[in-house]
């Protein structure tokens, strides 16, 4: 007989035995992420460049291999080594459906079959993340939002769509013993409450249909970190999912004569704000994304946020993801190695664009905005607009800057590229893993 998680008293259990939640995210697998894989703008925009040099065919048959190649029978080896037990897997709407068409398309059930068959195999529990919905369900990059505006909460079109999709992966996965649940929106932001509400009551009675074992992970606005208003919904299986990135948001914990006791207050402080949001729903919940960057920062400093995070989690009783499991070398555990091809095409590639260069960008352009007409430009419409300036700026990317390199580079080169993902090619943080070992296995 089968055994699911179960909610158990706020609590994750399988069968009598309580269990904690420990592992990585897999971002850029099935959802590109510009500044994971080196290449500007957001996914389907880096697909279209892709198509654009060298052709539909050529580039639909590169990210097939490249989904193949990013995780393999020997990275869920390493997965297992760290002591990991779980796994978020965040994906692209557009593998499941195509928006000039109403029927979904197979692609993306294969691709989970693919993954949900190894994790079964290792013993690997797996959360499905809807990562991108369509018209954004916030305005960043990472939703694959070409315009800078949510336009998933103006539409109600969109939001049965995506509704319409949970059921058909639930009615397909019902049955897998190590998917944990399903992740129903990556952080959503800018939306509207009753929106919000009205998709998650939804799609938890559509998923219902089909599947009553497995978890529903809701996702709080304000990227993951607001539930104050979220509804309070009659499902025994219902998860919440925050994520944890203070240092996004604090700018004090990235100045150099920031302490790390003062740094770990802060991040104690905003925890608790988080968790005592979640405990009055009585529900299980889960921090579903933490991570550091290792861009200006030394190895020492970073291993011990790092470690002081986790113990963090420990002392509350956390279950928790880390972003993520691998990437170019800026948040990774794995990373390609220096000398690999896809490296040298990023770094021709950082000589113009940077997310921070971007984001740079974009201020100057609205700088520019507030001195020659609207000096009386208030901070938060300065924060709303900057994500369509930034959108802007992809169209201007994707042409000047990534199909400009990518011309450099013949099909029969570049068709060799996707194999720079597979492990073999790849180096590991022995220091990082050590940590997740000694993490996983207190």
């Amino acid at each position: 007989m089968m055994e699911y998680i179960q909610n158990r008293n706020g609590q994750f259990v399988v069968g009598n035995e309580k269990i904690r939640l420990k592992g990585f995210g897999i971002g850029s697998w099935l959802n590109l992420e510009h500044y994971m894989v080196g290449l500007p703008t957001p996914d389907s925009l880096i697909r279209a460049s892709y198509e654009a040099v060298y052709g539909k065919a050529n580039a639909g048959k590169f990210w097939e291999e490249y989904i193949y190649s990013f995780i393999k029978e020997e990275d869920f080896e390493l997965i297992r080594e760290s002591g990991a037990n779980f796994l978020r897997v965040p994906f692209n709407y557009r593998h499941f459906i195509d928006d000039n068409k109403e029927s979904l398309k197979e692609e993306g059930f294969t691709y989970l079959t693919y993954l949900l068959d190894l994790c079964d195999k290792y013993g690997i529990y797996v959360l499905l993340d809807l990562h991108t919905a369509p018209g954004g369900q916030n305005p960043d990059w990472h939703s694959d939002n070409r315009t800078g505006i949510p336009q998933f909460w103006e539409f109600q079109v969109f939001r049965r769509q995506i509704t319409k999709l949970w059921g058909e992966i639930a009615k397909r996965f019902a049955d897998r013993e190590f998917l944990f649940g399903y992740d129903l929106l990556n952080e959503p932001a800018m939306c509207q409450w009753e929106a919000l509400n009205e998709f998650y009551r939804e799609t938890i009675q559509e998923i219902r249909k089909s599947d009553r074992n497995h978890m529903i992970v809701l996702e709080g606005d304000h990227f993951a970190m607001d539930f104050r208003e979220l509804e309070q919904f009659d499902d025994p299986q219902i998860c919440l999912g925050f994520h944890f990135y203070p240092i996004c948001w604090y700018p004090r914990l990235s100045e150099p004569d920031c302490t790390r006791e003062e740094f770990n207050v802060l991040f104690r402080e905003v925890l608790t704000t988080i968790l005592t949001q979640c405990q009055k729903y009585g529900k299980p919940y889960i921090c579903g994304e933490f991570g550091f960057e290792r861009d200006g920062v030394s190895e020492e400093l970073l291993n011990t946020r790092m470690k002081d995070t986790l113990r963090l989690f420990e002392e509350f009783d956390l279950s928790w993801v880390i972003w993520t499991y691998k990437d170019i070398g800026d948040m990774g555990l794995v990373y390609l190695k220096r000398e690999m091809p896809w490296i040298r095409l990023t770094l021709e590639i950082q000589e113009s664009w940077s997310q921070e260069k971007e984001k740079a960008e974009a201020r100057e352009l609205l700088s520019l905005c507030r001195k020659n007409r609207y000096s009386m430009m208030e901070a938060d419409m300065e924060y709303l607009l900057s994500f369509r300036v930034r959108a802007m700026l992809y169209e201007l990317q994707a042409r000047y800057i990534l199909q400009k390199e990518l011309k450099k580079i013949p099909w029969e080169q570049m068709k060799n590229y996707v194999g720079n993902f597979e492990l073999k090619n790849c180096e590991v943080d022995r220091t990082f893993l050590n940590i997740m070992k000694e993490i996983t296995c207190s």
